[in-house]
């Protein structure tokens, strides 16, 4: 990832661990230092998230803070994937997201980082 920028992949099933432990601390660290949040999620096509109630508070939690707290630090936020429901997740609900979010291909990676950098 470019320098100033957080980039995380998944595939497979998201657990309440993988918000907790991979996706909030690095986040975390940037919002408590005041910094500009710049993101990137890159979603691979066996991406699930499932209904686990614990990984619903996990993120809302999450969410809340960022977006609560936090939302003037949030500067961009691409979502890459060609998962077709979450393209149409972010096509409908992208403009609730703080910041400027984007939405790219998966074959797009270094267009996405490089916007995300930008």
């Amino acid at each position: 990832m470019p320098e100033g920028a957080l980039g995380f992949r998944a595939a497979g099933k998201l657990e309440v661990a993988d918000v907790k432990d991979t996706i909030m601390p690095p986040i975390s660290e940037v919002l408590a230092a005041d910094g500009k949040l710049r993101t990137m999620f890159v979603l691979y096509d066996d991406f699930e998230v499932g209904f686990d109630p614990r990984l619903i508070w996990a993120d809302l939690m999450a969410d809340f803070d960022i977006v609560g707290r936090h939302r003037d630090n949030v500067e961009r936020s691409a979502i890459v994937t060609n998962i077709d429901w979450l393209r149409r997740w972010m096509k409908l609900g992208g403009w609730i997201a703080p910041g400027e979010a984007k939405l790219f291909d998966l074959e797009e990676v270094d267009e996405a980082k490089a916007w995300v950098a930008g």
